[in-house]
């Protein structure tokens, strides 16, 4: 039987999630500017849900805005890895909501 399209497209990041971490420019500061006004998400403690965290580098413009990342979802092992060592506190929210599968 042939194998399935996509299969193991799930956990390909698994194998460069450190290299993306280090080679990623990251997220401007405007883009969060723009999602704000936007969205009407001012103040600080705003909920948001993020989905496909990846490495948390989008998280962490989240957090700097002084919003709460109540959920994230990072399919990559690896990915989840790095965001739970940057940002264990948010992480321990993440894991309470149900999105820790490791």
């Amino acid at each position: 039987m042939a194998q399935e399209p996509y299969a193991g497209l799930a956990t390909r990041f698994d194998t460069a999630a450190e290299l993306y971490e280090r080679a990623s420019p990251g997220y401007p500061s405007q883009l969060f500017a723009d999602l704000a006004a936007s969205t009407g998400l001012r103040a600080a403690g705003a909920r948001v849900l993020e989905v496909g965290t990846g490495t948390g580098q989008a998280t962490r413009g989240l957090l700097e805005r002084g919003w709460s990342v109540h959920t994230a979802v990072a399919h990559a092992r690896a990915a989840r890895g790095l965001l739970r060592r940057s940002r264990p506190r948010m992480w321990r929210r993440s894991a309470a909501a149900g999105s820790s599968r490791s």
